[in-house]
């Protein structure tokens, strides 16, 4: 009986790493898109404030 718990927790182990990893990647993705929509959102403004400044000019 001491050996199933042994492989089952074994397998709960790996069960945890996997997800574990899969979070990880998924919270990369995220974080480099976010990057990315940031940057896109920075220029945007400027955008806006170079187009502010020349309607005040």
């Amino acid at each position: 009986m001491r050996l199933k718990h042994h492989n089952l927790s074994r397998e709960h182990s790996m069960f945890r790493q996997s997800l574990i990893a899969a979070a990880l990647a998924i919270l990369t993705l995220a974080a480099t898109t976010a990057c990315n929509t940031v940057e896109g959102v920075g220029e945007d403004i400027k955008s806006v404030g170079r187009a502010g400044k020349r309607a005040l000019d």
